[in-house]
């Protein structure tokens, strides 16, 4: 009997556990951030040369493809020598095909923000956490976060993908110089990234006993 139980242990050990494979596709972007008296915005616009495994393909000649992240709440701000940390939560993004191809940021956010969201929304949803920080120094930082795309035109070619069940994020670097338009606090040039997690390899008990 204990023979037979030390096999069964060592068939067990001897088995693939759960195994996990991981896609990660990417969109390129870049833009400027805002802040307004309670909320952080940035408008922007993708990347016409999409390099990193784009989940959807756009027509570049045809189309400006903006994007907007807005209302993302500061629940908390501090300062530790020339660093500020924010923590934000809520929050809106989403994707635009322009056929108009007007983007411009203006004097202002209030003067960007219309033509960085007159497109169609082809993939839309909500941001649910942030963190900033920002080296008041050098003038950059970076901003990262968690969100997810839940709607749009262009929703089910991402379902179709299985990216409703992708786990996506934002990692935006953050520079502040003389270019930066009026209003707006730093330049943003990074990515949103969905990660697809795809389960490859399982052992159950079920398929032990099933051996004997």
């Amino acid at each position: 009997m204990r023979k037979t139980i030390m096999a069964v242990l060592l068939l067990v050990l001897a088995l693939p556990a759960v195994a996990q494979d991981e896609s990660a596709y990417h969109f390129l972007r870049e833009g400027y951030g805002f802040f307004t008296d309670i909320a952080l915005g940035a408008i922007g616009k993708l990347e016409p040369v999409q390099s990193e495994n784009p989940p959807l393909a756009f027509d570049f000649d045809a189309v400006e493809v903006t994007w907007a992240m807005l209302d993302m709440e500061i629940v908390s701000e501090s300062t530790v020598g020339t660093m500020t940390f924010w923590e934000l939560t809520g929050g809106t993004v989403a994707i635009y095909e322009d056929p108009a191809c007007d983007l411009n940021y203006g004097a202002s956010p209030a003067e960007g923000l219309p033509t960085a969201t007159n497109g169609t929304a082809v993939l839309t949803g909500p941001i649910f956490h942030a963190e900033m920080f920002f080296n008041n120094s050098s003038g950059t930082g970076s901003i990262t976060g968690d969100m997810d795309f839940t709607g749009g035109t262009r929703f089910a070619e991402l379902e179709a993908l299985g990216l409703d069940e992708a786990d996506w994020h934002f990692n935006d670097p953050m520079s502040a110089d003389a270019s930066v338009p009026a209003g707006y606090h730093a330049r943003w040039a990074g990515r949103i990234t969905g990660i697809l997690t795809i389960p490859t390899a399982d052992c159950t008990w079920t398929r032990v006993r099933a051996l004997y």
